[in-house]
């Protein structure tokens, strides 16, 4: 089922909570870097409003017998464009909560334990755009979108774990994720070309149906989701 956005409040409720943290992380990059305190509300604000929406997502279409799906044309070129959207169902509904409620315990906590940091503030930008970043590709309704925010999910991981670039240790260790997760995002990368070349189509949906095994051999099936 595809449907408008601001037709429709499941997907309104959707898109609040999946680009909230963006809008914290942009927000606290270039407005409000120099006030920690500030920065850090705006964050836990963002993350608290993103789990509210999660939550009532969830509460609603736990028993949803079809998914509901928004795309829509981004970054487009002639007849070639990206799209972008949201797919929800049981599955990415549950995943959506899950990682909004983990962003939310996390955010809590760290107002403590990161107390007096002097990159108080940039730890909340980091904090948010990993939240945004996970938020967004738990409900993702192509493969391409999910790549884009998994690698999304690698930056902000990378800036997270070399959060003390200062410190030799940590910015190695930095350094050391980043490049064993580019292993994984290679093969990543080369299973989602085998099935765009080979089944033409990147859709969840499309993928999840019988008709990718009238177009695509058992061996490339299997290949691919090794790959992937």
């Amino acid at each position: 089922m595809t449907s408008s956005w601001f037709q429709d409040p499941t997907l309104l409720a959707a898109m609040l909570g999946a680009l909230l943290p963006f809008v914290s992380f942009a927000v606290i990059m270039v407005f409000t870097r120099p006030y920690p305190k500030l920065s850090a509300s705006i964050s836990v604000a963002a993350v608290s409003v993103s789990l509210i929406c999660a939550l009532s997502l969830l509460g609603r279409h736990w028993h949803l017998e079809q998914p509901i799906q928004y795309t829509a044309k981004w970054l487009v070129s002639g007849k070639l464009y990206v799209p972008f959207g949201f797919m929800l169902d049981q599955l990415s509904l549950l995943m959506l909560t899950i990682v909004a409620g983990f962003s939310f315990l996390v955010q809590v906590y760290s107002l403590g334990y990161m107390a007096g940091d002097p990159g108080f503030a940039r730890y909340y930008a980091f904090q948010s755009l990993f939240a945004w970043a996970m938020m967004t590709m738990s409900i993702a309704p192509t493969m391409l979108q999910f790549y884009i925010f998994w690698e999304l999910v690698g930056l902000a991981s990378y800036l997270l774990i070399g959060f003390y670039y200062e410190k030799f240790s940590a910015s190695e260790a930095g350094k050391k994720a980043f490049v064993m997760t580019r292993l994984g995002d290679i093969a990543f990368f080369l299973g989602l070309l085998l099935v765009l070349l080979n089944f033409g189509n990147l859709n969840i949906l499309d993928m999840n149906s019988v008709d990718v095994t009238a177009r695509m051999s058992p061996l490339l099936i299997t290949i691919s989701a090794i790959l992937i």
